[in-house]
This record gives C-alpha cells, sequence and structure tokens, in this order.
C-alpha cells in the first residue's frame, strides 16, 4: 500500500486574504488496482473534531483497507483537529476527565467543573490567535473541495460517519460540484436538535438492547429482566460504590477509578456505540450489580482512550455554532420530561447538555446561519446507513434524509451499533457495490 502524506493550507477566514491559514493534514492511500477509477472516496470524520489520521492506525484494516480494491482512499484532519495546525485541543479538559475518574461528584458539581475547564480552553486558544468562529462546517466543506482539486481530482466520492454526515450534507449543498457520490453513515439531520434529541436516542436504543435481550433465551436465562437488572444495579452502586482501575490504553497509565450507577449508566451509553462491545453490556450490568467492575472497568478504559481521539476546541466550536445556537435549557428540560428511567439513571435534576449550554455562553462565537439548521436536498445517488442500537444517531433520522435525497437508498442493520460500515463485511460489502454502480439498486441480501 503506497501513502503519500503532506498538508493542503486553506484559509482560516475565507472572506479575510489576511487571515492566516489552516494547515489540513492529508493522508492519500493509492488503489491496489491496476485500474482503478478517477474519483478518490474522501473520508469525512466524525465527532465532530475526531483525529482521523491517528485513528489510523486502529481504522485503517476495517474502515479503509477494503476500499482500496477498488480506488484510492483520501483521509485527512479537519480544520483544528489532530495534525492539522493550528491544534484546538483541550489539555484542561483531559485533565478533568481524568481527575473525575476516583470522584463521586454530583452531576451538579461536574457540570461545573466542565464548564470552567472548557472556559479556560477557550481563554487559551483565543488568547493564542486561533480562529474558533472559523470551525464551522461550511467552512469544512469548501476545505474538502480544496483538497481534492489541490490533489488534481476531477470528481470524487465521499463518507461521512456521525458529524461527517453533517458535513458530507454541506457539501452536497454548498460544493456539490465534483461529487459523483456519497455514502452517509450514522446520519445527523442538519434540522435536527442533536442535543435535545440525545435522551430519547439513548431511550430507543435501551429499548433495543432490552428487547434483543429478552428476545434471547440465553440472555434472558442469564440476566433475566434487563431493565430490572440495570436498574437495581444503578441503585446498588448510588448507595455503594464499587472501586477499580481504568487504564488508558495507549499509555498504559492506570488510574483509580470509582463507580456510580451514574457512571454505570454513561458507560451503557457509550456501549450502545460499538456493534463489538453491545453483546457484552448484559453481562456487564449483570456484574456491576454485584459489585464486580472489572468488565465496567474495561470498557470504561476503552471510552477513555477514544476520548484522546477527539479535538475538543474544535467540537466545542462548531456545537456552540451549529448546534447549541438552535437549542435551549427549556427544550432540553421539555424532551427528558416523559423519559423517567434516564433522568432517573442520569441524575436527571440537571438536563443533559445544559454544561454544553452554559460552556458556549463563555465561548460566545456568533451563532451559525439559519440555513446551518435546514435540510439538504440533492440529486447526487447517495446511500443511507444506520444501526438499530445506535444510541445517538437514530435510524430515523438516516430515513429521513435518504426519503428527501431524490436519489437515495436507506439500508437498517438491526444489530449494529454507530457507525454501522464498521459493523462487519455486509455493510462494507454493500458500500463498496454502491460505488461501483451508484445508480444501480442496492443489494441488500
Amino acid at each position: 500500500i503506497i501513502a503519500i502524506c503532506g498538508t493542503v493550507a486553506v484559509p482560516q477566514d475565507r472572506s479575510d486574504p489576511d487571515s492566516g491559514t489552516f494547515d489540513l493534514a492529508v493522508a492519500v492511500f493509492g488503489s491496489l488496482s491496476d485500474n482503478p477509477p478517477p474519483e478518490p472516496l474522501i473520508y469525512l470524520a466524525g465527532g465532530p473534531g475526531e483525529k482521523a489520521i491517528e485513528v489510523l492506525e486502529f481504522s485503517f484494516d476495517d474502515l479503509f483497507r477494503p476500499f482500496l480494491d477498488d480506488r484510492d482512499v483520501i483521509v485527512f484532519d479537519q480544520r483544528g483537529v489532530g495534525a492539522s495546525e493550528p491544534s484546538t485541543d483541550c489539555t484542561e479538559l483531559t485533565r478533568l476527565e481524568i481527575d473525575l475518574l476516583d470522584d463521586s461528584l454530583g452531576v451538579d458539581d461536574r457540570g461545573a467543573l466542565f464548564v470552567e475547564a472548557a472556559s479556560a480552553c477557550f481563554d487559551r486558544l483565543d488568547g493564542a490567535g486561533v480562529r474558533l468562529d472559523r470551525l464551522s462546517t461550511a467552512e469544512s466543506a469548501a476545505d474538502v473541495q480544496a483538497i481534492a482539486r489541490t490533489l488534481g481530482y476531477q470528481t470524487w466520492d465521499l463518507l461521512g460517519i456521525s458529524y461527517g454526515t453533517r458535513l458530507a450534507q454541506t457539501v452536497l449543498r454548498d460544493r456539490p460540484e465534483g461529487v459523483r457520490a456519497v455514502i452517509l453513515d450514522s446520519v445527523v439531520p442538519l434540522e435536527v436538535d442533536l442535543i435535545a434529541q440525545t435522551p430519547a436516542s439513548f431511550d430507543r436504543a435501551l429499548q433495543t438492547l432490552i428487547d434483543a435481550c429478552a428476545a434471547d433465551a440465553n440472555c434472558a436465562s442469564d440476566y433475566g429482566d434487563l431493565e430490572a437488572t440495570l436498574d437495581a444495579a444503578i441503585a446498588m452502586l448510588n448507595t455503594t460504590s464499587a472501586f477499580g482501575t481504568v487504564t488508558d490504553q495507549l499509555t498504559m497509565e492506570r488510574y483509580d477509578a470509582m463507580a456510580t450507577g451514574t457512571v454505570l449508566a454513561n458507560q451503557v451509553f457509550q456501549g450502545l456505540y460499538s456493534s463489538q462491545i453491545i453483546p457484552l453490556l448484559p453481562e456487564m450490568i449483570a456484574l456491576a450489580g454485584d459489585g464486580e467492575v472489572g468488565l465496567l472497568d474495561l470498557l470504561r478504559s476503552v471510552s477513555l482512550t477514544n476520548s484522546g481521539f477527539l479535538s475538543t476546541g474544535m467540537h466545542l466550536a462548531l456545537q456552540c455554532q451549529e448546534e447549541v445556537a438552535f437549542t435551549s435549557t427549556g427544550k432540553l428540560r421539555d424532551a427528558a420530561e416523559d423519559l423517567t428511567r434516564i433522568r432517573r439513571w442520569l441524575e436527571g435534576s440537571r438536563p443533559l447538555g445544559s454544561d454544553l449550554i452554559e460552556t458556549c455562553e463563555h465561548w460566545d462565537l456568533e451563532r451559525a446561519a439559519r440555513v446551518e439548521n435546514e435540510p439538504v436536498e440533492s440529486e447526487i445517488p447517495t446511500l443511507v446507513l444506520a444501526g438499530g442500537f445506535d444510541p445517538i444517531t437514530p435510524p430515523a433520522g438516516g430515513r429521513a434524509v435518504a426519503d428527501r435525497l431524490t436519489n437515495a437508498s436507506f439500508v437498517l442493520f438491526p444489530a449494529a451499533g454507530h457507525a454501522a460500515l464498521s459493523s462487519g463485511e455486509c455493510a462494507m460489502d454493500i458500500a463498496k457495490a454502491f460505488l461501483l454502480e451508484p445508480a444501480a439498486t442496492v443489494d441488500r441480501l
């Protein structure tokens, strides 16, 4: 496999020629085919803020290597992310996450510390002259076209996962020239209030897990009524915390950790992202209810490690401008009003997402144009994928986007979590076949 790595300089502010540049880290992987098509596949990472270049060590074989059979693949770090410069990593939040591993603070106190650390990050980045207001999806959409043109491609395909689907839809709206076909996996519809929707998305995915366990004879026999088992485990850990160890699997640093009921509930949410971890969740819940937190600690270690692959400054800047700008604390509270078990398990006295709203008050970035909260239409062939257990971008969102795109096909993978493409060979085979013939009927068998 031949890889060419370098940077593409793009203006920080395209309306100001004196604004300086973001230097985007780009990796181009050459196709293994003797006669590849002219279109490369450009990967649009999630997060927002995923360090796509750094994650390559772990994602390449499953996510990108199969596409090289037919075509070139381009992976890049978006503006403010990872190896691109200037960087927007929030070391303040990284330290806070580690400090809170062995702390029993309630949700209000944790939220206050998050706001404080995030505000300190803003002050540092803003003081260094980073144009946080230019960390936007519209600017990144222009960057995608700039990268392709700089590399000499006339046409290209797009693969967006999670936030990357928002970026892909923005490319379809603002910079469609040169785009031949698009894959959207785990879709974020622009018009959806993603923050207010999160409790309901978690509740839906959790019910899917509960129903799946009840329908499986072994799971039902081993763990009984999974909702009752989880409820009891959360109540027990909130009364008598358990102690263990969480490991950063990159540095192998080990940290003392306290497991409360809220920690368990949050880890169930995180676990539902992964098609590989979902089968372990009933066992993790049952063991935690008996005070055995070894498996919970292992999955918390995975989550801690994954958090290192996110440039939090870019994440917050974009969320403040494009998500928080279109919601409110009242909307968050109303959205979770009837979700009694989620509010109970996640200490619902403080609405999920309210920490982010308070953070954005300090960041004080201009609200995005209203078009960033409106649906996108396009005639470019599009394949939309969704996972049945996905706790953050439910299948209904992907289906809604597919329904309004003129030439779109929707495929649901019932056993997958977030990022359905990584769930197995079936999803990858469908994606590869689509790129070979975007106008053909999708073979779901």
